[in-house]
């Protein structure tokens, strides 16, 4: 007979490694999709193409205003057999995400009509599609997170998608021998209604068609209390969509578009060495908040320790054959204008493993409540990346982006690190896992 502990940790390295094995597939989707869009459209086009998603990602701050993370935490804390309370929650996320879409497009419209002679602003219009559809497809999959179904979440946001977007991007090209900035734009939006109708079949099979059925509805007393958690949550993603999408905003304003492009290739590479954090926050989310709630702080600290070795480990693994054959990764993948990217992602990677050293606590003091020190610490390295990046970019261009980047992150990891130590208890660093006081 096997031990609950035992069965609970085969579970558990299940989860991950199940986790894992669809978000490196979706890796390698994203990459293939990042190698059509820089050859499809060359590289001022991928610039124009990048300055817009980057607006639209800021966008998507006030629209899913941290939701998809409140409701992993609160499905995960509230499932019941009948399932109504994480029913309730949902539904009540689903109609914001609805009213913020609406008056986010309207003002987006607003601003077309008054700036119309800009390069961005036809495709600013068309990419304006993303915001709704991915802001529903994001719930939806929160929700099923939640519910500890997280391989089947990524299925839907990431290989479905992906796939289909990839499909279409080639399709397109084939058939008319170019893609323009507007018809990829189109088509990324037509990508995500699949995966969006196939979470929503799927949402309603696990809630027994009870999602806009159900009479529970969330309380005024209960919605304050959500909002008090939504905000600094939302504050805390805006901080960090800001800061990975500023670089690319300032360079389109204070360099050259082409310069944008090669900056975004670097940037876009790094989902190589986020990958391993990007699996510890999806399939650890839930059973971090459980086992604090349970008040299993000892366990929770062996995960967590155990999570820093996985990250330092694998960050690094990523990071080293760009260190010996950066350049020629670039040019042979993305083509040879894409080969100066190189000096970025060496920037921009050493500062990644560096962080990784700090482990998981930016999910450990989200799935605690204590997202108010999260942002806290992004307040401070944003004031810092803002400081840093001006100076660097106006001096160093692309270079410059990547050293402002690199040193606001490390701050941001070192920041959480502390606050998770001294206010939850808990060291999610590598530090700890080596003995280190």
């Amino acid at each position: 007979m096997f031990s609950q502990e035992s069965v609970v940790k085969t579970r558990l390295y299940s989860l991950i490694w199940g986790t894992a094995s669809i978000r490196f597939i979706g890796l390698l989707l994203g990459f293939l999709i990042g190698i059509q869009l820089a050859r499809y459209l060359g590289v001022e086009n991928y610039g124009v193409y990048s300055t817009v998603m980057s607006i639209i990602s800021i966008l998507m701050i006030p629209t899913e205003m941290g939701l998809p993370r409140l409701l992993t935490r609160e499905v995960a804390r509230d499932l019941t057999a009948d399932k109504n309370e994480a029913i309730a929650i949902f539904r009540w996320a689903f109609f914001q995400v609805i009213f913020a879409s609406i008056i986010t497009i309207m003002l987006l419209a607003a601003y077309g009509m008054l700036n119309s002679d800009s390069k961005i602003t036809v495709p600013l219009l068309w990419a304006s599609l993303l915001i709704p559809l991915t802001a529903l497809l994001n719930i939806y999959c929160a929700a099923l997170r939640g519910m500890h179904l997280v391989a089947v979440s990524q299925i839907f946001d990431t290989l479905i998608r992906y796939i289909i977007f990839s499909l279409l991007l080639f399709m397109f090209f084939n058939l008319y021998e170019s893609v323009g900035i507007n018809e990829a734009l189109l088509l990324s939006s037509i990508s995500i209604l699949l995966p969006l109708m196939f979470s929503h079949i799927y949402l309603r099979k696990v809630f027994v068609g009870q999602i806009f059925k159900n009479s529970n509805r969330i309380s005024f007393d209960k919605a304050r209390i959500y909002w008090s958690s939504l905000i600094p949550m939302a504050l805390t993603e805006g901080m960090v969509v800001i800061r990975s999408n500023l670089q690319i905003l300032t360079l389109s304003i204070m360099a050259s578009l082409s310069d944008v492009g090669v900056f975004k290739i670097a940037a876009s590479t790094m989902l190589i060495l986020s990958m391993p954090i990007t699996i510890v926050n999806l399939s650890l989310a839930p059973v971090i908040a459980r086992l604090y709630a349970e008040n299993k702080k000892d366990e929770l600290s062996e995960l967590l320790e155990k999570v820093s070795v996985f990250l330092v480990i694998s960050t690094l693994s990523g990071f080293i054959p760009f260190i010996f054959y950066g350049e020629e990764i670039f040019g042979f993948v993305f083509g040879i204008e894409y080969e100066m990217a190189n000096d970025m992602f060496f920037i921009l990677g050493l500062g990644m493993v560096l962080s990784s050293v700090f482990g998981a606590c930016s999910i450990t003091l989200n799935m605690t409540g204590h997202e108010k020190y999260v942002l806290k610490s992004g307040v401070y390295s944003l004031i810092l990346l803002i400081t840093l990046s001006l100076p660097c970019i106006y001096y160093l261009q692309g270079e410059g982006a990547a050293i402002a980047s690199t040193v606001a992150v490390i701050y941001w990891s070192f920041l959480m690190w502390t606050f998770c130590k001294k206010t939850v208890g808990l060291d999610t660093s590598l530090l700890s896992y080596l003995g280190v006081k």
